[in-house]
């Protein structure tokens, strides 16, 4: 379609310059897959997991709650960021990263394993997280967008 098709493009060009990305939830798989990683295309058919669309959870339909725990890898720049190894995040998705393609590392994980974040650590900043930060369900999330605009700004000056 137009929108996928658009999204594409973008971010494969984006992808290979020094430019900002934050990839939320769809924009995380996207980065992802353009680095040749693979999705679980619907998480439960595999069984494993707990359920990662909160809004199944009549006590979880507000997307500013914290839903699951995201276990962070220190050796991160998504911890350097964060400050912690755990945080609580929303969810609203069905598909995840089943492995992560060439460049990229794990960075978080849910505590049933689903990949929560990934990021390209040769890139000044490329992230991706499952989550929803927009919604602010903690002090982490506000923590991912300062940061994310503070390389913006950052990227700018050297231009």
């Amino acid at each position: 379609d137009i929108r996928e098709d658009f999204e594409n493009a973008l971010v494969s060009k984006l992808i290979k310059t020094k430019l900002p990305y934050l990839g939320i939830c769809n924009g995380m798989q996207l980065l992802n897959v353009l680095h040749g990683g693979k999705v679980i295309q619907h998480i439960p058919d595999e069984g494993q997991y707990i359920d990662h669309e909160q809004s199944h959870d009549e006590a979880f339909k507000d997307y500013t709650k914290g839903y699951h725990e995201v276990i962070i890898e220190r050796n991160s720049k998504l911890f350097e960021i964060v400050g912690h190894e755990k945080i609580l995040t929303n969810s609203s998705h069905h598909q995840a990263a089943k492995s992560t393609g060439d460049a990229l590392k794990i960075s978080a994980r849910a505590s049933d394993g689903v990949i929560e974040a990934i990021e390209n650590p040769h890139h000044p900043f490329c992230i991706g997280v499952q989550w929803h930060p927009e919604f602010e369900v903690s002090d982490a999330d506000y923590k991912i967008f300062t940061s994310f605009v503070k390389a913006a700004n950052d990227y700018k000056l050297t231009k």
